[in-house]
């Protein structure tokens, strides 16, 4: 073959191919443009009624219900009370929480102990959480609500301490809550 009929051939396949290659391109390239509707699932949840991002924190003086004196202005050993906690889920999805209690102002080290039982098994504030527990959506189960125990044992290291309510105790309560998938 002369170098003149080579140079034709190449030609002839180089036009052939900057044809059909666009044309092969086109046919696997396809856009499509639409619009739709997507629903979000509400998320609230909240704990005495506030927020699940808020910060709850419980003074023990206002929870005082029975002390080894006539007055509540002093947690001494034999003190104990309780509060209340809520949970409700207000969203549109079930959820599971787990609770933890966390002293932040304790500068005395006093002994306080928790327990969801009355005379139940106490813990202190690091060994006390509530397990996770689900709470559906909707109107029905979709809150719980706890009693929390605490008390000043009378066998403790620091029987001789007594604290006041310019001294205030207060314990952070923590609830995580994640969706049930």
């Amino acid at each position: 073959m002369s170098n003149k009929k080579i140079l034709i051939l190449i030609l002839v396949m180089i036009i052939v191919t900057s044809i059909a290659v666009p044309i092969t391109y086109a046919s696997y390239k396809n856009e499509h443009k639409g619009t739709g509707n997507v629903n979000v699932a509400k998320w609230d949840v909240e704990v005495n009624g506030k927020k699940i991002d808020e910060e709850l924190v419980i003074d023990l003086f206002s929870s005082i219900d029975n002390v080894s004196t006539s007055t509540t202005n002093y947690i001494m050993p034999g003190s104990e009370g309780t509060f209340d906690l809520k949970i409700k889920n207000k969203s549109d999805v079930t959820v599971s929480y787990s609770i933890k209690i966390e002293e932040i102002l304790n500068n005395k080290n006093i002994p306080i102990v928790y327990s969801l039982e009355e005379n139940g098994d106490y813990k202190d504030d690091k060994d006390f959480v509530i397990a996770t527990e689900e709470l559906l959506y909707g109107e029905i189960n979709n809150s719980k609500d706890y009693k929390i125990y605490w008390k000043w044992p009378f066998e403790s290291d620091s029987e001789n301490l007594v604290i006041t309510t310019d001294e205030t105790f207060k314990v952070k309560v923590t609830v995580n809550v994640n969706q049930v998938s």
